[in-house]
């Protein structure tokens, strides 16, 4: 063998073992390509609760709500919530602690126990289902622990607990006394001693009339629990009393000149303002404060906003805010005499018209019908989404968009403007509308133009960055589905019909998605009758329709939605209603256009069936999705590699390339003769 022929045999070997070392770990990408959904909102909360009650436990700087109920049935749910992380926790609740329809908590905190009382069933049975149980909460160990005292009071609900810090007595008065088909409104007292398990029948010389839903507080600098309201026999009372355990003696404080008759009332003592904190369901949904040195209420001008008709209430000394809770979170500052709904608001539904990310706000911005006006909603509500705090902010611009369902949406980025155009109008006048929404300024602005697409919903609209072109498609229904494409210029505020050579079918209900890195618009799916399943690329340049993905992808649907993820360089494809044989779908499709291939990816996290409105955040890298209330996602895409066999051919390629350059060097490097002084030259025969 000659030197040649044994060099380039080495060289082939290298290549060839190169090659099939890359080989080895050139297995297909889709194996290895696992997408990750992830629920972006709030934990779970027992918002939507009616009549629990709550105690802030100091110890463990938490505020626990027990109980109430849930439309037709009684929760039996265990809440604690942070301040600071503003945050409910599910704690669960033991077996055999059934729910129950308000009932009553205090904080005993020298034996850090939270003490419950009472409950009934759901109304209309509550009247004969109360009960006398207690039970006592540990935060600390999550543990419930039911107590067996010798003596009880009769069953009950209604009632209000407060715990006298001095005496080390959690004090009990009124309710709602259990008799058949009849609530007997009481005006007992009684005391509960933790560390002896004992119930303790008190017998003031007066007491406050009968009542139950009543407010009531301990003041420690004046050692006296403070009542006040309720219903009584003859409707809401509006006395304020005070109870003084070491006399064991009730005073009427004021008979009058203070809050209304209230008859759902909460009570909580701010330790900050040294004063007693009432909240009502009257006229206005009152919040008052009541001074007990100077025997003086003040009207605290704040509308209490009460979700669901119930409220309760406990002081948070950390935080130095009465916790008011109404199927709402809400907290009152006392010190700047205001008060906030620490809930997030949610995003109205069904009828949303699109959503897009404003790349300048880093924010998605979605419009919807604001419900405030139903059944008959003239007026538009525009959100925005910050998917760093996870919140959803209603915007309130003053000029907006008229309530339109099905429109479309897109993304101006050259002009910062959120495009709108048509959709289903619910009051006249109807016809074709654009506006533009500037989020820096909050402003919709209808921008006329002379010419435009006609009237229409179910449209699908993407933003061209390079052409600087909104691109629409298709659409129903004037008078019947269209084909049409169309190209808007903000700098000219002008519509101008496309008619390409070829077309897609006329459908609605599809989706389409700006594929930069291609400079392609590709559009799939949507409804002419029949579903369709095909895939179409639009050159804006060329003005050119092309059908693509003709080697298979999803199955025919409609109502799904498409983005494009630039950092994966993929569209990215959710949900859609596949039929009547196959209902909805919340698989997740990506396509690739260099490639032409579409893949079902794998994810780690489940979207809801049928998907909803997706845009994708360039500033976090993630797709986000709304699919109704409290249904806000965001999906990471894979990076394992291109879709399907293709990963495996591209690392084939470069195993392939590589192989190659290292032949090469090995042939420049390796030596063609031995030097002078002893080497071998061509010719020397010599051994």
């Amino acid at each position: 063998m000659t030197g040649v022929t044994a060099r380039w045999t080495t060289c082939v070997g290298i290549a060839v073992s190169m090659v099939l070392l890359a080989s080895l770990f050139a297995t297909p990408a889709s194996a290895s390509r696992v997408g990750r959904w992830t629920n972006l909102d709030p934990p779970a909360s027992p918002r939507g609760v009616t009549w629990p009650a709550v105690a802030y436990d100091s110890e463990s700087d938490r505020t626990i709500l027990f109980g109430g109920d849930r439309l037709t049935y009684t929760a039996n749910g265990t809440w604690a919530y942070s301040f600071v992380d503003n945050q409910w926790q599910d704690m669960s609740t033991p077996w055999g602690l059934w729910g129950r329809h308000n009932p009553a908590l205090a904080y005993d905190s020298e034996s850090d126990r939270v003490i419950l009382y009472g409950g009934g069933d759901l109304a209309p049975h509550f009247y004969d289902d109360g009960t006398s149980e207690t039970w006592a909460y540990d935060f600390n160990t999550n543990t419930w622990t039911q107590r067996m005292p010798a003596q009880v009071p009769p069953p009950r609900w209604g009632t209000a607990l407060a715990y006298d810090s001095r005496a080390d007595r959690v004090i009990m008065f009124g309710g709602c006394v259990s008799v058949p088909d009849f609530c007997g409104a009481a005006n007992d007292t009684w005391s509960y001693d933790f560390n002896s398990d004992t119930w303790t029948r008190l017998t003031p010389a007066v007491s406050p009339p009968i009542r139950y839903r009543h407010g009531m507080a301990y003041d420690p600098p004046s050692d006296r629990v403070i009542l006040f309201g309720g219903s009584g026999g003859t409707g809401p009372l509006g006395d304020t009393w005070a109870y003084d355990f070491i006399a064991n003696a009730w005073t009427l404080l004021s008979a009058g000149g203070g809050p209304p008759p209230l008859s759902n009332v909460a009570a909580a003592y701010d330790v900050r303002a040294d004063r007693v904190i009432v909240f009502g369901d009257g006229n206005g949904s009152d919040a008052w404060a009541y001074d007990v040195n100077m025997n003086a209420w003040t009207d605290l001008g704040l509308t209490i906003p009460l979700a669901l008709g119930a409220l309760t209430a406990a002081y948070d000394d950390r935080a130095d805010r009465t916790v008011v809770f109404t199927g709402d979170t809400l907290a009152l500052d006392s010190a700047r005499n205001s008060i906030v709904n620490r809930d997030p608001p949610q995003i109205p539904y069904p009828f949303t018209s699109g959503i897009a990310y404003d790349v300048s706000a880093d924010r998605v911005i979605a419009l919807t019908t604001d419900h405030g006006s139903w059944p008959q909603p003239v007026l538009s509500a525009t959100w925005s989404f910050d998917d760093v705090r996870d919140r959803w902010v209603n915007r309130r611009p003053a000029v907006a968009p008229p309530a339109v369902a099905s429109a479309a949406l897109a993304y101006d980025s050259r002009h910062a403007r959120t495009i709108l155009f048509g959709g289903y109008l619910f009051a006249p006048p109807y016809r074709p509308q654009t506006w533009a929404y500037d989020h820096a300024a909050n402003l919709w602005t209808e921008l006329a133009p002379t010419t435009s697409p006609s009237l229409r919903s179910d449209h699908v609209m993407a933003y061209d960055s390079r052409s600087d072109k909104v691109i629409l498609f298709g659409g129903c229904c004037a008078p019947a589905l269209m084909a049409d494409t169309w190209a808007y210029d903000f700098t000219t505020n002008r519509w101008a019909e496309m008619t390409p050579a070829v077309s897609p079918p006329a459908r609605e209900h599809s989706a389409m998605a700006y594929d930069f890195q291609s400079d392609r618009v590709i559009l799939f799916g949507g409804s002419s009758g029949p579903l369709l399943g095909d895939t179409w690329a639009y050159d804006y340049g060329a003005n050119r329709w092309t059908q693509v993905g003709l080697s298979g992808g999803p199955a025919a649907r409609q109502g799904h939605s498409m983005v494009y993820d630039d950092r994966a360089d993929r569209i990215v494809l959710l949900g859609g209603y596949l039929g009547y044989a196959m209902g909805y779908d919340n698989r997740t499709w990506e396509y690739d256009f260099n490639s032409d291939l579409w893949e079902n990816v794998t994810t780690i996290g489940t979207p809801p069936l049928g998907g909803g409105q997706m845009a994708y955040d360039s500033a976090s890298s993630r797709v986000i999705l709304w699919a109704g209330p409290s249904e806000t996602w965001a999906y990471a895409s894979p990076t394992g590699g291109p879709p399907g066999q293709l990963g495996a051919f591209v690392l084939l390629v470069g195993a392939v390339v590589i192989a190659v350059i290292a032949a090469s060097v090995f042939l420049l490097v390796y030596p063609r003769g031995r030097k002078r002084g002893g080497s071998l030259k061509k010719g020397d025969s010599s051994k």
